[in-house]
């Protein structure tokens, strides 16, 4: 089966802004991301593995990607999750930050549901702000698409226009982004 915005995702990948001297990492191997699991006692959907193994936390956007890092690094998910316990028991997974000290997480909603959701911490660390996209390539397409953008885009507050680019979203349990 096709995925468009994971293939979208991926092509935009390289165009992405880095720090001087840095470029995008490679990704995790399934050993290291199945010890991270181990570590933290969740398991990784199989989106976000993938994602991993394509690339492992690569400095990219306002707040950067998250990844399986050394201790201490601050794109490490183990290392954020230790700020924010509650999340592991939610099974909220961090994907990235945004620059501002919040994050975007990955939320188990059902077994064919992982949404992406954006957590204010300085309004509330322990509750999703809204939902931003109905699963993780979907994310990394319009994240990157607005990274790359010249102008501010409206995703994902403009209704019509989100909708019309990821319909899946109205399944989510979480708020809406328009309705926050």
């Amino acid at each position: 089966m096709i995925n468009v915005d994971r293939d979208e995702a991926l092509k935009l990948l390289p165009f992405m802004k880095t720090p001087p001297d840095e470029g995008i990492p490679e990704g995790a191997s399934a050993s290291e991301i199945q010890m991270a699991e181990n570590r933290l006692g969740l398991k990784y959907p199989s989106d976000f593995r993938e994602w991993l193994m394509v690339t492992n936390g690569p400095p990219i956007g306002r707040g950067g990607m998250l990844g399986i890092h050394p201790v201490g690094c601050s794109e490490d998910i183990e290392n954020v999750l230790k700020f924010y316990s509650a999340w592991v028991s939610n099974n909220w997974i961090p994907v990235a930050g945004n620059g501002c000290g919040d994050y975007y997480v990955l939320v188990h909603e059902s077994e064919k549901m992982n949404s992406v959701a954006f957590i204010d911490c300085a309004f509330d660390s322990d509750r999703i702000a809204y939902v931003i996209a109905s699963n993780l390539w979907t994310f990394l397409r319009y994240y990157f698409e607005s990274e790359l953008a010249d102008s501010d885009t409206e995703w994902p507050f403009n209704k019509d226009e989100t909708l019309k680019n990821d319909p899946d979203l109205l399944n989510s349990r979480l708020p809406l982004p328009w309705e926050s």
